[in-house]
């Protein structure tokens, strides 16, 4: 990725800057950090494992200690159409409410956080606790955690060794733009 990779959009979705097209879903975004002033960073992405429970109809619920900073159980947007809307966007919006994630039925998830760092740490966590689900899901009922487990696992150091050590593996397989080399 190098920056004229990048686009620039308004809180409403206008495109501002950028030589590339904005990609469809920008409302999602959007969306999102009109609803939230305490979110600085949106990831939408795929997550194998987070959606299956929401193709069969169960609830992905936090079961490992990484799932514990999601809360009791994570929403889920009930369309699996592609949002490309303002509409569809503030619908989804409204279900993610003042969580850090919402599953978007079989199709994808959205995670909102402070920072760029914590985001990407979020994304890593749901897919984890997710694929924890679904193969307990195969020897019985998965345990939710209990409300005495729901807490922050990650102080700002845990946090920073996580994002250092995917920034340098990313570093380390050339995928960051290097100025000097054009």
């Amino acid at each position: 990725m190098k920056p004229d990779d990048l686009v620039e959009v308004t809180l409403e979705g206008k495109q501002i800057g950028g030589k590339m097209k904005a990609p469809h879903e920008t409302p999602i975004h959007a969306a999102v950090y009109q609803a939230r002033p305490d979110v600085n960073s949106v990831i939408h992405s795929h997550p194998h494992y987070a959606i299956l429970p929401s193709i069969v109809g169960k609830e992905l619920i936090p079961i490992c200690s990484h799932g514990a900073i999601f809360g009791s159980v994570f929403p889920v947007y009930p369309s699996s159409k592609k949002i490309e809307t303002f509409e569809e966007a503030h619908r989804m919006a409204k279900t993610l409410g003042p969580l850090k994630a919402v599953i978007l039925k079989g199709h994808g998830a959205v995670l909102a956080d402070s920072t760029v760092e914590s985001v990407l740490i979020d994304s890593l966590y749901l897919e984890e606790n997710a694929k924890v689900f679904v193969e307990a899901s195969m020897l019985g009922q998965p345990i939710p955690l209990s409300q005495e487990e729901f807490r922050p696992v990650l102080g700002a150091d845990s946090a920073r060794k996580i994002w250092s050590y995917f920034f340098e593996r990313a570093r380390k397989a050339g995928i960051f733009w290097d100025e000097r080399k054009g």
